[in-house]
C-alpha cells in the first residue's frame, strides 16, 4: 500500500540531499524495461525549475514517460517518488525535483483491483491442462480469478505452478511473477461457463526481490487510480 509522505518541497529537498550524502541506492521501474539500480548524483537549480540528476548504468535506457522510483534506507521504510526522464546521456539522466514522496507499506491483505489484461495460468495439482484465466484483483496474499476454467475445481485444490501478469491501467506496463504453488479458497459460478476461484499463497519473507517488486506494483496501481 503506498501512502502520501510528504509534499513539503524543503523536506523533499533533505530527503534528496540525504540520498546524495548517504550513497542510497534506488530502484527505477518503468514499463518495457527490468528494474535497475540508479543513484542521486546532484540537485541543479535552474532559473525556472530544479532538476534531479541521476547515475545510472551505461547499458540502459529510459523513455520519456513516467516512471516509479524506489529507496529503502537501512531500518526504515520502503519510499518512493514518480518521475518523468528529461534528459538522458550515456551514464545520466535527470528529472525534475518530485513534488511528493510516498511510503510503500507492505500490508498482506491491501488488495488492489487489477485491469481486465492481466492474465494467470496454471495447472491443478495431479492434472495436465494448462488452465488460462484473468485477474480481476490482488495482494501479497492471495487474488481473485475468473474466466472459463475447464473441468472441476473445488476448495483445497493446489494449483501448481501459477504464474501471473499484472498489468497497468494507462500504461503497457507489466510486471511478470511465478509462484511456487497456491491454494483455492473458494469456487463461485458466474453465468453457465465462468467461475470465480478465490485463491491463497505464501510469499516467503526472505524474497525480498519479488515483495518489492509487487509493494511497487501495488503503489504504482494506487498512483494510476488518484491521478486518473
Amino acid at each position: 500500500m503506498r501512502e502520501l509522505w510528504t509534499d513539503d518541497r524543503k523536506k523533499i529537498l533533505n530527503i534528496i540531499t540525504e540520498l546524495i550524502n548517504e550513497k542510497i541506492p534506488l530502484k527505477l521501474y518503468q514499463q518495457n524495461s527490468a528494474p535497475y539500480t540508479i543513484y542521486v548524483r546532484e540537485i541543479i537549480e535552474k532559473s525556472n525549475e530544479t532538476l534531479v540528476l541521476f547515475f545510472k548504468p551505461e547499458d540502459t535506457e529510459v523513455s520519456q514517460e513516467t516512471c516509479f522510483i524506489s529507496y529503502h534506507p537501512k531500518g526504515q521504510p520502503m519510499y518512493g517518488f514518480e518521475g518523468i526522464p528529461l534528459l538522458e546521456s550515456k551514464q545520466h539522466i535527470a528529472m525534475v525535483l518530485p513534488n511528493k514522496i510516498y511510503k510503500v507499506q507492505r500490508r498482506k491483505f491491501d488488495r488492489i483491483e487489477t485491469p481486465g489484461n492481466s492474465r494467470a495460468t496454471f495447472v491443478i495439482q495431479n492434472k495436465q491442462r494448462i488452465q488460462n484465466c484473468q485477474v480481476k484483483d490482488f495482494s501479497l496474499q492471495g487474488a481473485r480469478l475468473i474466466g472459463e476454467i475447464f473441468g472441476d475445481i473445488k476448495e483445497g485444490d493446489v494449483l501448481e505452478p501459477l504464474s501471473i501478469s499484472l498489468c497497468s491501467k494507462y500504461s503497457t506496463s507489466e510486471e511478470k511473477i511465478t509462484l511456487p504453488q497456491a491454494t483455492v479458497a473458494r469456487v463461485k459460478k458466474k453465468g453457465s461457463t465462468e467461475k470465480e476461484v478465490g485463491i491463497f499463497f505464501k510469499i516467503p519473507n526472505t524474497n525480498l526481490d519479488l515483495l518489492d517488486i509487487l509493494e511497487v506494483y501495488i503503489s504504482m496501481r494506487n498512483i494510476e487510480e488518484d491521478n486518473y
